[in-house]
């Protein structure tokens, strides 16, 4: 098979033909202070030293898929309740990020220092990634500022091997509808979909605990202006399509087509009926929950939503791995495709049948064999 992107040039004159190997993780949600969704410092630790030196003699990389970092629950002194950051506060949340969790920060560090690269995909909880002043305050802290770790705002590529995003741009409440065609930032501070505004209503009764309760309701009156502001966006980028769909082949990653990457936006389009609907379905299954659904059908159905646009554009991958549901899975597609999902290593999981495991890692080598491979573990 061709060798994708970032194999590499030497291995058949060293006659190292063992081939490439990718390490996926998924919403980590690293923050800092009271109820800091992750704990587990020292087990990440020591699953990202057993990977290096099973690595070895192999290129890594390791690639974080979204909600590596949870912007919305660090606080600030005097920072108002939005989950709207302007972009001084977030490289400030992710100074308090670093100090919360230096070993963690180690192990990333140790991957760059081994000449390994870490990706860090976007999500809906870090699209502050995105923000020059937030990656090049990363870069420093990781010994990267000549290399060795990149940010994707939406979607990965390895062709022939492997599609990988982390979901939110399926899931209506969380949609950013800008991606990709404006500045992350455009009214100063970063422009957030509905979901994240539900989520602060949570953040927000954490926080104001024995709070007065007229502040209380005005902080929660200020969010759901902000949560209709959102939808209002929403609404228009959708009516908005054609321009949209002009500025969006900046994002096309290397060897994919962007017809692709417009084909999959597509299938991914959200309006406010369509997160009306799924309000309605997400409280039908609250009140009766013997009627929620297994699993993950929605990221599910948006695998495979990907895996027929890539088809079509003869640019399949035997892999589709998203993040976002919190739910470790490892699911047919058809055609011989995958859905995988590392789950998270977070304490934010979701009591689902057969998705109840933590702390997972989606390995994928290839290079060395006629067809990659693909596994779902639990490391540690």
């Amino acid at each position: 098979m061709t060798e994708p992107p970032g194999a590499r040039e030497d291995d058949a004159a060293n006659g190292d033909a063992r081939g490439d190997i990718a390490v996926l993780v998924a919403d980590l949600h690293l923050a800092a202070g009271e109820g800091d969704p992750f704990s587990d410092d020292d087990r990440f630790a020591e699953a990202i030293a057993g990977l290096l030196a099973s690595a070895a003699g192999r290129r890594l990389r390791l690639v974080c898929l979204g909600d590596t970092f949870d912007f919305p629950a660090v606080t600030l002194a005097g920072q108002r309740a939005t989950p709207a950051t302007a972009p001084e506060e977030a490289v400030q949340k992710l100074d308090r990020i670093l100090d919360a969790h230096p070993m963690t920060m180690k192990a990333f560090r140790s991957v760059v220092d081994a000449g390994h690269r870490v990706d860090l995909v976007a999500g809906n909880h870090d699209m502050e990634l995105l923000m020059p002043g937030v990656q090049a305050r990363l870069r420093e802290a990781l010994g990267a500022e000549a290399g060795g770790v990149e940010v994707h705002p939406w979607m990965l590529y390895v062709p022939g091997v492997l599609y990988a995003e982390h979901g939110q741009q399926h899931h209506d409440f969380n949609r950013f509808p800008w991606l990709g065609t404006t500045s992350p930032c455009a009214h100063g501070r970063l422009d957030v979909p509905a979901g994240s505004f539900l989520d602060a209503v949570v953040h927000l009764r954490r926080r104001q605990r024995g709070a007065s309760t007229s502040a209380q309701a005005v902080q929660a009156a200020r969010l759901v202006v902000g949560l209709l502001g959102a939808l209002l966006r929403l609404s228009q980028a959708e009516r908005r399509r054609k321009q949209r769909e002009q500025l969006l082949p900046s994002l096309t990653p290397p060897g994919l087509p962007a017809a692709a990457v417009l084909g999959i936006d597509r299938a991914a389009a959200a309006t406010p009926a369509s997160i009306a609907r799924r309000a309605v379905a997400m409280a039908t299954a609250r009140l009766r929950p013997s009627r929620a659904p297994a699993r993950s059908p929605y990221m599910h159905a948006a695998a495979r939503a990907v895996h027929h646009v890539l088809t079509a554009e003869q640019s399949s991958a035997p892999f589709y791995v998203f993040g976002h549901t919190h739910v470790a899975e490892d699911v047919a597609l058809g055609d011989g495709a995958r859905y995988l999902n590392p789950g998270t290593w977070s304490t934010m999981t979701r009591s689902v049948p057969g998705g109840d495991r933590r702390c997972g890692v989606v390995v994928i080598e290839w290079g060395d064999r006629a067809v990659p491979r693909a596994e779902l573990r639990c490391p540690v």
